[in-house]
């Protein structure tokens, strides 16, 4: 199966070299490519492998091979470059329509004009026509699916999109037009949100395009280096008075390695520029979701006395739920926040169980079952991901506690330092994938540097073979 996606790929891959191919893969991203625009592009990218392949002197059959997969590249980086657009325009335009969404519905109330009134904001393109078909559906008053005419209208949105804030906010908007209720604390707390996540997304791409840009000078420079270091060593040959001297450059293992070089650069140039279209909107686990509960079963299970064996494994699986936990569990408590402001904490909790991250269902499991069987005890919330190294998590569920209690102070004040909280945790959560994201592109960074290394020392090591041959050749003649 696998061998047969593979070929699919590279067939679907062979086949973007055609113009018209090319052109019908841009336009689903909204974009138009013509054939005179890939002529120009393939004479740049031809001009550029030309030059270096000229500067490292490479026999036909390697120019010819690095050339082959520079055509057969260029078509996908087209794509990805393309891509990157519609993806920039995706969570622009999802931005605005939930901002747009928020303020609309506090006018009006009802999620039908609230929809309407969004869909003026935009062109002619693929929100405006999501929208179309949403107010449409709307309209028509049927469903096939057993959340209503409701639910399946903003599903529609929700499935185009994929974006876990969008969800959010028509979980108010259905919840308040079904409930009723009063709706401005939860839209100006989502307005708050959302402007957060907006800074957030734009300051994470643009970290990312400033490490491409780095990662196209390290490229460069690795070039640069292992280009001037052949010239040097080839110019040595002039030392030595010797009737024939071997060319440097014509030297097989120089010219394999040249050949491989090259294409690794390709391979670094091609991964960094692939890694600007991801994480603009669909924000899905590194993990998988079996593995994360299995994981988390293991941490919960062990017992650190009785078992010796299987110890590294434990601590790899605390170490996996753990960073999940930390970037899954603002955007739980964040859901609360809104369900707090029309139920109480226990139906919160059970509601919220129904949308939240995979790797928290088993604690929330835990938390449902301890309400029931032990209500009104402390121990009931600052249980809840015990076990996990996450200081931070106690405190918001003294919060949630004393809110379930009304103990002591007034319920408004304790909400906002609720949110308070989680809004820190929300941005530590940010600073640990923007962490994680930044040190992918850094390790990207470092492999041209690898890569030129290798080379200058494979180069050097021949080059100083060569010279010994010729001296020994020289004292024969002698």
């Amino acid at each position: 199966m696998k061998k047969k996606q593979r070929e699919g790929s590279l067939w679907s891959s062979l086949k973007l070299l055609h113009p018209k191919n090319l052109a019908k893969e841009v336009h689903v991203y909204g974009y138009h490519f013509s054939w005179k625009t890939q002529g120009v592009w393939m004479f740049a990218a031809l001009a550029g492998i030309s030059t270096v392949g000229a500067v490292f002197k490479l026999a036909a059959p390697g120019f010819f091979l690095v050339t082959a997969v520079a055509v057969c590249l260029l078509p996908l980086l087209v794509l990805d470059m393309y891509k990157k657009m519609y993806e920039q325009k995706r969570f622009a335009d999802a931005a605005d329509y939930m901002e747009q969404v928020l303020y609309s519905f506090l006018k009006t109330g009802k999620v039908l004009s609230a929809l309407k009134e969004s869909r003026e904001l935009f062109e002619q393109g693929l929100m405006r026509q999501t929208l179309d078909h949403a107010i449409r559906n709307m309209e028509m008053g049927r469903s096939d699916s057993p959340g209503g005419v409701l639910d399946e209208s903003l599903q529609m949105i929700e499935n185009r999109y994929q974006c876990r804030k969008i969800h959010m906010i028509h979980n108010l908007l259905k919840n308040v037009e079904d409930y009723g209720g009063e709706a401005k604390d939860s839209v100006m707390l989502l307005l708050e949100d959302l402007e957060l996540w907006k800074k957030r997304g734009y300051h994470l791409q643009a970290e990312k395009k400033k490490s491409h840009t780095d990662n196209v000078i390290s490229i460069a420079v690795a070039v640069l280096l292992c280009a001037v270091a052949l010239y040097v060593i080839d110019g040595m040959k002039g030392l030595f008075a010797a009737r024939s001297v071997v060319n440097i450059f014509q030297v097989g293992i120089i010219q394999i390695s040249s050949v491989l070089f090259i294409l690794f650069l390709y391979y670094v140039y091609v991964k960094s520029a692939r890694s600007l279209t991801a994480g603009w909107l669909k924000e899905d686990s590194s993990k998988e979701e079996r593995y994360l509960r299995e994981c988390w079963r293991m941490v919960k299970d062990y017992d650190l006395g009785r078992v010796k064996k299987k110890r590294l494994g434990y601590r790899l699986a605390k170490k996996d739920v753990t960073k999940e936990l930390r970037l899954a569990l603002p955007e739980w408590l964040m859901e609360m926040a809104l369900l707090l402001q029309h139920n109480n904490v226990e139906v919160a909790v059970q509601k919220s169980r129904e949308r939240a991250p995979v790797v928290l269902w088993g604690e929330l499991d835990a938390l449902i079952e301890r309400m029931k069987r032990l209500p009104g005890q402390a121990g009931v919330y600052t249980d809840f991901c015990k076990g996990f190294d996450l200081p931070e998590v106690a405190g918001c569920m003294k919060m949630m506690h004393a809110i379930s209690e009304h103990g002591t102070g007034d319920v408004r004040i304790q909400m906002n330092h609720f949110i308070s909280r989680v809004n820190e945790m929300q941005v530590a959560a940010d600073q640990l994938k923007n962490q994680s994201v930044a040190f992918h592109m850094k390790m990207i960074f470092s492999y041209p540097v690898i890569a030129a290394t290798a080379k200058l020392l494979l180069d050097m090591t021949t080059g100083m073979i060569v010279m010994f041959q010729i001296l020994g050749s020289m004292g024969g003649a002698q």
